[in-house]
């Protein structure tokens, strides 16, 4: 008898050891997350309530959110940083396409006269940085030079006792082929030549100066 009741009781500690554990067990298979949602079965029995994870699949969820907004992260600033270069090139080439500064003269209502004559100019002579400068189209009207444009759009001045070349690069002048030390002005596509200069180039001289006009003698 004493060992019947013993086997009841012994039989009855096993079933309340085991009942916790068969409580919060349930069968389900798990998503990639590690989780997925209650049955209906283990709603009723109070193990879960809805979409729970097992097996520290929270933690694998978090982690891979976590690289997914890091790659995020750095995909917009590697985006940021395209569109900041982008703008200082388009910045640049927007700088490089701006014309040059032109020179800063004035221009002068006064006469040339060569010889006695009234030259006839296309352009009026201007004043810059203090010296007297011909458009040099007129200068070779005035002094007998031919004009002519070579495939560099160098200027070429030519008459029978000497040659003058305009650079169109650096506007430089030389005269029979040596740099005389002087440079034409560029304004508004058009070579303008010191006064004073040329007319020594054509064996020349200035013989007067005043408010109205500038008279040269020359052979």
């Amino acid at each position: 008898m004493k060992s019947t009741i013993s086997s009841i009781v012994t039989l009855a500690l096993l079933i309340t050891l085991l009942f916790p554990a068969t409580t919060y067990a349930h069968s389900g298979r798990t998503d990639a997350n590690g989780g997925h949602n209650c049955s209906a079965k283990s709603i009723r029995k109070g193990l879960c309530t809805g979409y729970h994870y097992h097996n520290g699949g929270s933690s694998g969820s978090t982690s891979s959110s976590k690289t997914s907004s890091s790659s995020s992260s750095s995909k917009s600033k590697t985006s940021s940083s395209g569109s900041s270069s982008s703008a200082k090139s388009t910045k640049e080439k927007t700088s490089s396409n701006k014309p040059a500064p032109q020179p800063q003269y004035t221009v002068l209502d006064k006469k040339l006269t060569v010889n006695d004559k009234n030259q006839t100019l296309q352009k009026s002579l201007i004043l810059y940085d203090q010296n007297t400068y011909i458009y040099v189209r007129d200068f070779a009207a005035a002094f007998g030079y031919s004009v002519e444009v070579d495939q560099s759009k160098d200027v070429i001045l030519s008459r029978k006792s000497n040659s003058i070349k305009i650079a169109n690069d650096s506007g430089k002048i030389y005269l029979d082929g040596k740099y005389t030390g002087f440079n034409a002005k560029k304004i508004n596509d058009s070579f303008y030549i010191n006064l004073r200069a040329g007319v020594q180039w054509a064996k020349g001289k200035i013989t007067s100066v005043d408010d109205n006009s500038v008279a040269v003698e020359s052979k």
